[in-house]
């Protein structure tokens, strides 16, 4: 059985909905976004891995084709829910080229400023950290190369905050709902010419979130 789960993600993309499937061993191939079908039909990357039942996962497509460090690297989350009053949150450094990476979390706003302190350290690419536990409250957060506090290589940033569940709404996760799990994810900045974004928004390092676990 052949099924496209998703199609034309750009740099950052984040599928934050599950796609259910049955337990079993399944490959996950990824080709080139294109209307023309000669291009549409190269593959990049193929994953053959074995899923387990009701086991949830992250594939993960990172790095640049151009240089050759393009992986694929699928992640299971098993994010268990953090204690009363906390969250809880890992870091996935795809930031291809930038270097082992300090990933600093506190509550202190302001660009160019730490918000706390390091929660990480000496991260390298491609790797998934385990979770820290945090009070929940209005987290920021920020990245600095390996043993160093200036520049920071991603400014700080808000991470999402969330929102209280309502007579009609549930919680939507965030650092500010107890009970959250997050993954925060260090992207690179846009290569110049390559068919990824090329507005300002993607010519400088920058964070994504995603939710593993929702609060209780």
């Amino acid at each position: 059985m052949r099924t496209r789960a998703h199609r034309t993600l750009a740099l950052g993309s984040v599928v934050g909905l599950l796609v259910p499937f049955a337990a079993g061993s399944y490959t996950i191939t990824v080709f080139l976004s294109s209307l023309d079908p000669a291009i549409a039909q190269q593959v990049i990357t193929t994953v053959t891995d074995d899923f387990a039942d009701a086991g949830r996962y992250t594939f993960v497509h990172s790095g640049a084709l151009r240089s050759g460090t393009a992986t694929a690297t699928i992640m299971e989350d098993n994010a268990t829910a953090p204690a009363a009053g906390k969250v809880a949150l890992r870091v996935l450094h795809l930031g291809a080229g930038m270097g082992n990476l300090d990933v600093f979390v506190g509550t202190t706003s302001g660009s160019g400023t730490l918000p706390g302190a390091a929660s990480w350290t000496n991260v390298a690419f491609g790797t998934a950290t385990g979770y820290v536990e945090l009070d929940a409250a209005a987290l920021r957060v920020a990245v600095t190369a390996t043993g160093t506090v200036t520049p920071l290589v991603v400014d700080n940033t808000a991470a999402p905050t969330g929102s209280a569940p309502t007579g009609t709404q549930s919680a939507i996760p965030g650092v500010q709902q107890a009970g959250s799990v997050l993954t925060v994810v260090i992207l690179p900045a846009s290569t110049p010419g390559s068919m990824a974004p090329q507005t300002s928004a993607y010519q400088v390092p920058a964070f994504r979130f995603l939710v593993d676990r929702r609060p209780d």
